[in-house]
């Protein structure tokens, strides 16, 4: 009897700290002074340096909310190359394209939600409460959709290309799951830019919504046959924090706070810029 009601005690002390962990992970989809900040209700969101952008954590996921260190030094590559890109003869869908692929082959390379280094990466995070500045998926060259296209949009706009972020509960073929994207607007028409799965990549918003058999690739003439796509709802989720203009200079950088509080011990840096610079277009 005696062993029984400490197996029940111990069942309940885990009961209560699951709650305690998910109660904890909900409050820090907020900042802490919210009267810095304006909560984005807009579905398609144009990111700005310093938001927090909601992680997936709050609804049972792995990832801790971010903070959109744009002005990081680990984004000067993407800079360089989308300054090189924006002043090039390129038309404007092969700027986009040469931006996406940038992204995923030389920015975020390991795409699987099963590397290592992403899930020990969140995991540090997570476990100490704090939310996760993008800079840190430059430096360990990895990421899924959501790093994707939250980093694919600001490298977008420094080659000047206007687009917005946009989250979505997707099906390919069977399977269905939340995804997030980028939208351009082009020729009238929105398209959708994702630089993490190119089933997707420049597909007419419009027919997505519908739902496709076969989709054509009509932005970047790529063959896109194969698997049933659809875009089943917009999501309300994530929730996205903007710095209020007048408050902008009171929030101080993501590496300023690493380092005064001693939160991980180290700048963020990439990994090896060297190659990265070497991929520059010319």
């Amino acid at each position: 009897m005696e062993n029984n009601c400490h197996k029940h005690n111990k069942n309940i002390a885990r009961l209560i700290s699951f709650i305690l962990i998910s109660y904890s992970h909900i409050i820090l989809a907020r900042p802490s002074d919210e009267s810095l900040y304006n909560l984005s209700t807009n579905k398609y969101r144009d990111i700005t340096p310093q938001s927090i952008i909601e992680g997936s954590t709050s609804v049972g996921g792995i990832q801790p909310d971010y903070i959109a260190d744009f002005e990081n030094i680990a984004f000067d590559p993407i800079r360089a190359y989308a300054k090189e890109i924006k002043k090039s003869n390129k038309s404007l869908t092969e700027k986009i394209e040469s931006i996406s692929n940038f992204i995923a082959d030389n920015i975020l390379k390991n795409k699987s939600y099963s590397n290592k280094e992403y899930l020990d990466l969140v995991k540090q995070y997570r476990e100490k409460g704090i939310d996760i500045p993008l800079s840190e998926y430059i430096r360990i060259s990895g990421g899924v959709c959501r790093e994707h296209a939250l980093i694919t949009h600001y490298a977008l706009k420094e080659a000047g290309i206007a687009n917005t972020y946009l989250y979505v509960t997707a099906q390919l073929g069977e399977h269905v799951e939340d995804h997030a994207v980028n939208i351009i607007e082009y020729k009238n028409e929105k398209w959708i830019i994702d630089s993490y799965n190119k089933r997707f990549n420049g597909l007419k918003l419009k027919d997505v919504l519908n739902g496709l058999d076969n989709p054509k690739d009509e932005l970047f003439g790529h063959d896109s046959s194969g698997k049933f796509r659809k875009f089943i709802k917009f999501n309300n989720h994530p929730e996205v924090w903007f710095p209020r203009d007048e408050f902008k200079n009171k929030i101080p950088s993501s590496v300023y706070l690493l380092r005064e509080k001693n939160q991980l011990g180290k700048m963020i840096f990439p990994r090896d810029c060297s190659k990265i610079y070497s991929s520059l277009v010319k």
